[in-house]
């Protein structure tokens, strides 16, 4: 066999060699550098991983959308209870201004009533007054209704402003009343007052006295009506 040796400075070219690789068949396989390096396919395992990791995922969204809608709902239960509780509130104070109202405005109808009797009183005093300023003989009057009311055998004295004492002296004998009884005009008393006194006790027949009455009795009527 003959051998060739080198020289140390000769330039020495190495190249690699690709060794073909025998696949099932039997036939060859390509190699890296021809048909590249392929992705090996996911286990098992993997896959079940991954879709049990979507149904979680998954369950959590409807989870996460549920808590919200419970909460929006739970909020708005909430806040209708609160503004049912801020209504009834409301309409009860309501209810309790409309009582007060009522309340005063029977308050004021019953003082503007009250006010209407004393007006109306207070009118009567002001014509009878000068009614009698006006006419002596109204006096007469008034001295016999105060009459009707007690038996002549009773009578004492007649008591009446001196002013009116001449107008009433005259009727008293033509009616009949016995000379015993006294007439006597009283300064302290007021124009058309009559005091008749008797057995018994006395009677005041004097006007004030007859519109005071009248006044109590009509705002005492007022009163019963409300």
């Amino acid at each position: 066999m003959l051998c060739k040796v080198l020289k140390a400075d000769a330039e020495v070219v190495v190249r690699p060699m690709v060794w073909p690789v025998l696949n099932a068949g039997g036939g060859h396989a390509s190699t890296n550098s021809e048909a590249g390096i392929e992705t090996a396919p996911a286990a098992p395992d993997t896959l079940e991983l991954q879709r049990e990791l979507a149904r979680l995922k998954k369950e959590l969204l409807e989870r996460e959308a549920q808590a919200r809608q419970a909460g929006f709902r739970e909020g708005q239960a909430a806040a209708r209870q609160q503004y049912e509780a801020e209504l009834n509130q409301a309409l009860a104070r309501v209810a309790e201004a409309i009582g007060r109202l009522q309340q005063e405005r029977q308050k004021v109808h019953r003082e503007a009533e009250r006010d209407l009797v004393r007006l109306a009183v207070a009118i009567a005093r002001k014509i009878l007054r000068r009614e009698i300023l006006v006419d002596p003989d109204a006096i007469v009057g008034i001295a016999k209704a105060a009459l009707e009311k007690v038996e002549l055998r009773e009578l004492v004295r007649v008591r009446v402003h001196p002013a009116d004492v001449a107008a009433l002296e005259g009727w008293l004998r033509r009616v009949g009343v016995p000379e015993r009884v006294e007439l006597l005009g009283d300064p302290s008393l007021e124009r058309g007052a009559v005091l008749v006194e008797t057995t018994r006790g006395e009677l005041d027949a004097s006007v004030e006295t007859q519109l005071q009455e009248i006044e109590r009795g009509l705002v005492d009527l007022v009163e019963r009506r409300r």
